[in-house]
């Protein structure tokens, strides 16, 4: 039985144990990630994408930031530092994977889990090099979270760029005090979420956002739950997926498991992690109290 499941507390059989993420190692080990033939970073020049043209970041609206002390959100100051360090490993090893996956979809079994929190922190943490440029997205066109997070408009966003009612860079904002962060809200487009997703438009604003920004993190509608994530997936490098110790359902889990491709999968956040009790006094096992990663066995 794998230390997931374990943790989920659920009763039912194992199946598929043997492809279950088991524990941590490097994450130069982990399968490669499948590409979109069609969205490579490459096979689009930006100048037929001029409409989603997002043109100097410095010219783009700010947003300016106040996070709490003790909140989960951009744990990277203060007294959240075994979290941050923890966020410091993932980064590490998201950076070192053969494949080099630049666009990454964040998503659960289901609400709670905590999907919307770890995006958050992913793209913070991505963008602590200065080197780099980060486009969080709030693709959730059902119940986008991120904008109430950062008490932030949730419209112009991703749907109005889908619609055809706003530009793309009147929809993209800079976090502040991160000067390299960039936040896309969800927004409030014209159709369905899945109607506004299956569409030349997407793979074009996917394709742009590839193109302008050093990574992309998407935080995602739950896995196996609505036709929106594979949609947003398949434009994607690779997936992380969100799973809260004594929350999320096992069956629920398995389809959402089920519902990544094999080579894209590439890896596991287990969220709210409590100490392990043979741990203590190690060392070791202090860095993991808020969250900890499994690579893809």
């Amino acid at each position: 039985m794998s230390d997931i499941f374990d943790a989920l507390h659920q009763s039912g059989s194992d199946p598929r144990p043997s492809k279950l993420p088991l524990h941590d190692e490097a994450f130069a080990s982990l399968g490669r990630p499948e590409r979109s033939p069609d969205l490579g970073p490459d096979s689009l020049s930006l100048s037929g994408l001029s409409e989603f043209e997002v043109g100097a970041k410095e010219d783009l609206r700010s947003i300016q930031v106040h996070i709490k002390s003790q909140t989960p959100l951009l744990p990277f100051a203060g007294e959240n530092s075994h979290a941050a360090e923890q966020y410091r490993i993932i980064r590490t090893r998201i950076l070192q994977h053969a494949q080099q996956p630049r666009t990454l979809a964040i998503s659960s079994a289901e609400s709670g889990d905590g999907k919307s929190v770890n995006a958050v922190n992913l793209a913070g943490v991505m963008a602590l090099n200065p080197e780099e440029q980060i486009v969080l997205v709030d693709a959730d066109l059902h119940r986008g979270s991120l904008a109430r997070y950062f008490d932030v408009p949730v419209k112009p966003g991703l749907a109005d760029v889908l619609s055809g009612t706003a530009a793309l860079s009147d929809c993209i904002a800079r976090i502040e005090p991160f000067p390299n962060l960039f936040f896309l809200p969800s927004g409030k487009g014209r159709g369905g979420p899945a109607d506004l997703l299956n569409s030349k438009r997407w793979d074009n604003v996917s394709a742009a956002l590839r193109q302008q920004f050093s990574y992309v993190i998407y935080d995602t509608p739950p896995a196996g739950a609505v036709a929106d994530f594979d949609l947003i997936q398949a434009n994607c490098d690779g997936v992380i997926l969100v799973v809260r110790q004594d929350h999320t359902n096992r069956m629920l889990w398995m389809r959402a498991y089920e519902s990544v491709p094999p080579k894209k999968l590439i890896g596991v956040v287990m969220n709210c992690v409590k100490p392990w009790f043979l741990g203590r006094g190690l060392g070791y096992y202090q860095y993991y109290n808020y969250s900890k990663y499994y690579r893809r066995g």
